[in-house]
């Protein structure tokens, strides 16, 4: 019994080597009992329509994830799908608020990347 559980054991990724996209989905189905209905669906529909696909398409992990990367898709949005720039608001606080909680509930061993995150988006 115990050789068979070891057989069909599998190691859980660690949270830094998934997909930035796959991080957002989870952490949108990890908050969705804290939050009101129409707010979750503010947010699912963001991310799973917006955001989720972007990052998908160009395969970033989310210890690989840079602020350059986020830019480029901020601008991508702007330009090319032709949202305005309090959409694109509306975005960024969903992955600000995604990112901020991966750091501050330890979930992460990617200590250079919360540092970066507190010091350069907190702000704002």
């Amino acid at each position: 019994m115990l050789l068979e559980a070891r057989q069909n054991f599998e190691v859980a990724p660690r949270v830094s080597d998934m997909p930035f996209s796959q991080f957002m989905k989870k952490w949108l189905e990890m908050i969705k009992p804290s939050i009101e209905l129409g707010t979750y669906s503010g947010y699912a529909q963001n991310i799973n329509s917006v955001i989720c696909p972007y990052f998908e398409e160009r395969n970033i992990l989310l210890n690989n994830i840079q602020a350059s990367h986020i830019q480029d898709f901020y601008t991508h949005c702007m330009n090319e799908r032709g949202v305005s720039a309090n959409t694109v608001i509306h975005y960024h606080a969903n992955i600000r608020k995604a990112l901020k909680h991966l750091v501050t509930k330890n979930t992460s061993t990617l200590s250079t990347f919360s540092f970066y995150w507190q010091n350069k988006y907190w702000r704002y």
